[in-house]
């Protein structure tokens, strides 16, 4: 269950680990269509690495880019 920044942290550590996704990753972006509280968790990591404020998040967080998708849009309509 991801319910917070670490637990974000360590899926794109085990995402990033994986060496396709690392060598795409130098020189690519990786969109990632999610939902509100996952973009603002991956995007907290984000300024962590730039900040330094927490060691261990990986460079390659960098080119991850969080958006929401047309399905989260769709659903947060009909909330409303």
């Amino acid at each position: 269950s991801l319910k917070s920044t670490k637990d974000y942290v360590v899926v794109v550590k085990h995402l990033i680990d994986n060496p396709e996704i690392k060598t795409y990753l130098e020189t690519q972006v990786l969109v990632v269509p999610i939902d509100y509280p996952g973009q603002l968790y991956i995007r907290r990591a984000i300024v962590h690495h730039i900040k330094a404020i927490r060691s261990g998040i990986s460079e390659q967080i960098l080119h991850i880019v969080p958006m929401i998708g047309p399905l989260h849009v769709s659903l947060n309509s009909r909330e409303t």
